[in-house]
């Protein structure tokens, strides 16, 4: 699952258009450090099967008191981070865009990353609204990136054409990474050259 904030800005000649900010979760693993994991039960197979064992194995090694009493998360491992991050809890995944209180005084690389970019690429503009979308992506999450699209993402109003170029430069001079430059070609096929 892929997060993004969905912002409707407004221009100097008044037209609104959309602008989708990713939120890239950096696997720092200072928020599995703080918070243990919410898991369903409906969950509880799906992390089973991925770390091929029981549900009553997993609950017995990893969600007894005597696992929490080591670690907020269980599946946290040092210097190697979330053991089953492809099939993490919810609330790790919206972890901090959806949770109360945004990172809790949690150091958050990603939401660093994420505030500068709200910053950089919303500055002059007003702000209209601005939502918490989630787009599930089945295997590879660059799944789109070649062939950008909005399908099951939503209205798209396109930026004025001089707007595009001056937001394409803003976000190419924040010096994106890769993996959060293919994210955001994907949410915003405007983008793309």
């Amino acid at each position: 699952m892929l997060l993004y904030k969905e912002f409707i800005l407004i221009a100097d000649n008044g037209e609104r258009f959309t602008l989708r900010i990713p939120y890239v979760c950096k696997q720092c693993g200072n928020c599995c450090t703080e918070f243990p994991p919410s898991i369903l039960a409906g969950t509880k197979q799906e992390i089973a099967d991925y770390l091929f064992i029981s549900v009553e194995q997993l609950e017995y090694k990893y969600l007894s008191k005597k696992a929490r009493r080591e670690s907020p998360c269980p599946f946290f491992v040092k210097h190697r981070g979330c053991s089953i991050y492809p099939y993490r809890p919810e609330g790790c995944v919206l972890y901090p865009l959806e949770t109360f209180g945004g990172t809790c005084g949690t150091d958050c690389a990603g939401d660093k990353r994420f505030q500068e970019l709200i910053g950089i690429l919303t500055k002059g503009y007003k702000i209209f609204e601005a939502k918490t979308r989630k787009l599930v992506a089945q295997g590879n999450p660059n799944w789109a990136c070649d062939r950008p699209t909005n399908r099951g993402l939503g209205d798209y109003r396109d930026p004025p054409d001089d707007e595009i170029e001056r937001l394409r430069k803003r976000y190419l001079d924040s010096k994106p990474f890769s993996r959060e430059k293919n994210f955001f070609l994907m949410i915003n096929p405007t983008f793309v050259e």
